[in-house]
């Protein structure tokens, strides 16, 4: 199965034939990430997975509630996977999950373009990196997120 987040929802291809899955949010919705038997997606203030149903075989929303203090963080347009946890990306921070629950809010210096995992770190691309120096590549900032993801409580 191949998982896609679009406008529409989640779009799962099983080589054949598209099914949709939006039972979460009427926005668009912006990433989605593969991990341990679930598909966690990110919209607009919203996240959670969808992980398959045992008596109806079909995929079924699972939101995961957030802090107060992220109400307003807007679209979370990355999730990665970092040492046993989830990270969702939005401009305004990184949300650090147990897969379950938010564990760990790590706000944003300046705007988070986008998150990528790499030799067990979580490292953003922010607006300041991209503004720096337009002929040539901007390099990731390496927030403490990493850090936060490894001396976060399990």
């Amino acid at each position: 199965m191949m998982y896609f987040a679009n406008n529409s929802g989640l779009l799962e291809f099983d080589g054949e034939g598209w099914r949709v899955y939006n039972d979460s949010t009427p926005w668009a919705f912006r990433s989605v990430l593969r991990a341990r038997g679930r598909i966690y997606v990110g919209t607009f203030g919203r996240i959670g997975y969808y992980a398959k149903s045992p008596v109806t075989r079909r995929l079924a929303w699972h939101p995961i509630s957030l802090p107060d203090s992220v109400a307003d963080f807007g679209d979370f347009w990355g999730i990665v996977e970092l040492g046993g946890r989830i990270v969702f990306q939005s401009q305004s921070g990184l949300l650090l999950t147990d897969g379950d629950s938010v564990r760990r809010v790590v706000p944003a210096d300046s705007h988070f373009l986008s998150a990528f995992s790499a030799a067990s770190m979580c490292a953003t691309r922010t607006a300041a990196c991209s503004a720096s120096t337009p002929t040539a590549p901007p390099a990731p900032s390496t927030r403490s997120a990493a850090s936060a993801a490894s001396s976060s409580p399990p």
